[in-house]
């Protein structure tokens, strides 16, 4: 009767569809247990879920800023947002996160709107800036910015979530 010992692929990768898959020394596989494949993106392969990192920017009389968003899985992200007063006057730029998600209970997709966030710097401040994290249970699209200075307001394009 012959035995067969579980192999632990170690320093190896292939490449599947434009990403790499590795695995590291520091995952040999344990008596019974399988390896495990990590996902390491090249500079050649496209922004995909391995640092899924997007940024947009807002600029306009009055107020400039931006977000970046970072997609941890398929219902979350991390947000940093930043905002800067371009205007002294009595009105100071506010910003918040928008996320595209889809609703189960509706089946269709909608648009969630995260709490306003305002410089309170004022003009000669700088930018003001915050970072949260995004935990949703419904599937999240993409996530884009939006600013508002008195009435006027913009909003960024979509940053699509890959996952």
């Amino acid at each position: 009767m012959r035995t067969y010992k579980p192999l632990a692929v170690i320093g190896s990768a292939i490449v599947v569809g434009g990403a790499a898959l590795a695995a590291s020394p520091a995952q040999a596989a344990f008596a019974g247990e399988a390896p495990r494949a990590v996902v390491a993106q090249s500079a050649a392969s496209p922004a995909g879920h391995v640092s899924a990192q997007a940024r947009r920017d807002v600029c306009f009389t009055g107020a400039c800023g931006s977000a970046t968003v970072k997609f941890t899985g398929r219902t979350s992200a991390n947000v940093s947002m930043s905002v800067k007063d371009t205007r002294c006057d009595a009105t100071g730029p506010k910003m918040r996160i928008q996320a595209q998600q889809w609703s189960y209970a509706n089946q269709r997709t909608y648009v969630w709107n995260g709490p306003w966030r305002k410089n309170t710097k004022g003009c000669h401040g700088g930018y003001q800036q915050w970072n949260s994290a995004f935990r949703g249970e419904e599937p999240l699209f993409g996530m884009r910015v939006q600013i508002c200075n008195g009435s006027r307001c913009k909003t960024s394009s979509w940053m699509p979530n890959d996952y």
